[in-house]
């Protein structure tokens, strides 16, 4: 709700549902790390009225980006160091609900003694808080268009922002048979050659092509 800068439809939806419920009046945003297509996340820092507290760091993006990020983790019990066994689980939850046609982003935090200023090299060492899902089914009757269209002879590709777990959720939903699943780190291989010849046989996605523009 504090961000500025690039929005999508999932700040707008996150902004609905917390305006009717959020107090911010005892915080202030007094820094924000704008988001960017390499990070894949936005981290806002936010302080409170009470001289005595430390300034806040809120970091939300892309479940493995900001993982990437976290040495800890937030539980029932507090506080605890992220291993490889809680990495494992996070990763679970992200791709079962993924498969399940949620998108899903990271939350993690991190608390500061109190500075002028915050850069990215500060969005480290943070600790987990959890998931943000969100739901976005297809539009009513698409499942009957791409139908009618089938048997017109036309058929349909997918270019998707969603993950690949998502993109075939989707597809599987709107009656659509994916016979592949072309990732960012197959683009990254492949010769342009090789992407026209699978180019009407699979499911492409945007982060992958995104991807391939980072690295040319």
């Amino acid at each position: 709700m504090l961000q500025t800068g690039l929005k999508n439809p999932l700040d707008e939806a996150i902004a609905a549902a917390k305006a009717d419920s959020a107090d911010l009046s005892g915080y202030s945003k007094i820094d924000e790390i704008p988001y960017d297509f390499v990070r894949k996340s936005l981290t806002v820092i936010v302080r409170s009225a009470d001289a005595e507290q430390q300034d806040l760091m809120i970091c939300k993006g892309a479940v493995q980006n900001v993982i990437a990020a976290c040495s800890d983790v937030w539980s029932a019990s507090g506080k605890q160091q992220l291993n490889d066994a809680l990495r494992q689980k996070i990763d679970g939850r992200f791709r079962a609900w993924s498969s399940q046609g949620y998108r899903v982003l990271a939350l993690a935090v991190r608390h500061f003694d109190k500075q002028p200023s915050y850069g990215r090299s500060d969005e480290a060492g943070l600790a987990f808080a959890g998931f943000l899902l969100f739901l976005d089914p297809p539009k009513a009757g698409i499942a009957e268009t791409l139908k009618a269209l089938a048997g017109r002879g036309v058929g349909v590709k997918v270019i998707t922002g969603d993950n690949r777990y998502v993109a075939q959720h989707l597809a599987s939903a709107v009656g659509l048979t994916p016979r592949g699943m072309v990732t960012g780190e197959d683009l990254s291989h492949m010769t342009k050659e090789a992407l026209f010849g699978i180019a009407a046989k699979r499911i492409f996605s945007s982060r992958s092509i995104r991807t391939r523009r980072n690295g040319s």
